[in-house]
This record gives C-alpha cells, sequence and structure tokens, in this order.
C-alpha cells in the first residue's frame, strides 16, 4: 500500500511537470508566432500607407491631366472646339 501511493504520487508529480513544460512550450510558441504577425502588420500599414500616398497622388488634377495628355494622347479641350446641339 505505502509503495503504490508513493508511485501514485511521483507519477501525478510527473504528470504535472510535463504538462507544465509542454504549456511553457506553447507559450513561447505562441510568443514567436505574436511576434511574426506583429511584424508582419507593421510591415503591411507601412505598406498600407504608401499605397495610399500614391493613390492621392495620382487623384490629383495635375497627374490625370498628365496621364491623359501622354498615355491616352488626348489634347486640351479649348472653347472653340465646342459644339452645341440645338435645343
Amino acid at each position: 500500500m505505502r509503495i503504490s501511493t508513493l508511485a501514485l504520487f511521483v507519477s501525478v508529480n510527473l504528470f504535472f511537470v510535463v504538462a507544465l513544460i509542454y504549456k511553457n512550450s506553447l507559450v513561447v510558441d505562441m510568443t514567436y508566432e505574436k511576434q511574426r504577425k506583429e511584424k508582419e502588420y507593421a510591415a503591411l500599414t507601412s505598406s498600407k500607407g504608401t499605397l495610399e500616398q500614391q493613390l492621392y497622388a495620382m487623384q490629383s488634377k495635375k497627374e490625370i491631366k498628365k496621364f491623359a495628355q501622354h498615355k491616352l494622347k488626348m489634347k486640351p479641350l479649348r472653347l472653340k472646339d465646342i459644339k452645341t446641339l440645338p435645343a
């Protein structure tokens, strides 16, 4: 009886030690995963800021005019080129 109680006590304590080691390894793994995700988030946030700046720059009237004249081969519209339709 005394030996089986001692064996049970040792095995339960050993189980808790193994469980604690496993829990700590999971915490370390999750910490590394969190760091990777935070780094990825920072990179994506930076990229988002850069893309927003490019979008705002492309939406300016000057950039639109330059795009229309160079890429689309459009010419500025003069008043004498405007024709009206009779009503």
